[in-house]
């Protein structure tokens, strides 16, 4: 199965950009994830906690690093009820962390509210291309 996926560029400042695509939660509910290609994990926003189910088993936690190398741990959640347009991600598991400072920059310069990041794992799982020129992400299944 082949989708494309609308891509937004943010321009944050001067050339600063940042390809996010829009997700659905539910008919009335979405949110936006960075498509990040220098992400190793796509991971989804703790704060979100109505739209994921935690397992509190202790083996559900991963060793994280963010950009400065700074270790961390994350939980392992199910996300409840996801979709990039057709692109259905409910019951996928993923990784949680607070995205508060990322939407703390984000509203300074625009609206938007960040609910995720798209990382390589999902990039190659699903054998992603991203077509800046005709600003969609295609996810191959």
């Amino acid at each position: 199965m082949r989708y494309e996926i609308p891509i937004q560029i943010i321009e944050l400042e001067p050339e600063n950009y940042h390809p996010l695509i829009e997700c659905r939660f539910d008919h009335e509910n979405s949110g936006y994830w960075v498509i990040d290609t220098g992400a190793s994990r796509s991971v989804f926003d703790s704060g979100l906690e109505q739209w994921y189910s935690l397992n509190e088993d202790s083996s559900n936690m991963l060793q994280s690093a963010g950009i400065n190398g700074d270790p961390f741990n994350s939980h392992v959640a199910v996300l409840k009820s996801l979709s990039f347009g057709d692109f259905d991600l409910s019951g996928e598991s993923i990784a949680l962390i607070s995205l508060e400072q990322i939407n703390e920059l984000y509203s300074r310069f625009t609206d938007v509210k960040i609910a995720g990041l798209v990382g390589s794992d999902w990039l190659c799982r699903f054998n992603a291309i991203i077509d800046f020129e005709r600003k969609v992400l295609v996810l191959n299944c």
